[in-house]
């Protein structure tokens, strides 16, 4: 597990909670308009300071892989092309399968209780991450 990233997301989710947003990888947000629109289809330069709300993994690459261009499911390196999900999940250290837990079961309101269990269980298995939200939601029930 990559700490160092992990605790970056944290703190960029809890400096400003409005800009998470687990329903997409990049969106852009600007905090007088709301929503001003989601990826059109076409490459968008990753810019974490620009008003954008993202998912983990979205702030993930925002912050391992600034350079990089999203486009939907896929994201462009140095001009070659990946899945977003991979590469997020190789930049946090994470299996795909606990990242992909991670990235589309998670819920905005659990993100940094997420990161947080994956930074201080690092051998964690999906099904481990789900047990733990789970005895989570029945605590808030």
């Amino acid at each position: 597990m990559n700490v160092e990233l992990a605790e970056k997301v944290i703190a960029q989710i809890l400096t400003e909670p409005e800009r998470l947003d687990m329903t997409e990888w990049v969106g852009r947000y600007d905090p007088e308009w709301g929503d001003v629109g989601r990826a059109d289809g076409t490459l968008a330069r990753l810019q974490a300071d620009c008003g954008t709300r993202a998912c983990i993994a979205g702030w993930v690459l925002m912050l391992a892989k600034p350079y990089a261009r999203l486009h939907g499911d896929l994201i462009e390196i140095m001009g070659l092309t990946y899945s977003t999900e991979s590469v997020a999940a190789q930049a946090l250290g994470l299996g795909l399968p606990v990242a992909s837990y991670l990235f589309h079961q998670v819920g905005d309101d659990e993100a940094v209780m997420a990161l947080k269990y994956l930074i201080g269980s690092p051998d964690a298995t999906a099904d481990d991450l789900h047990g733990f939200l789970q005895a989570a939601r029945q605590d808030v029930a």
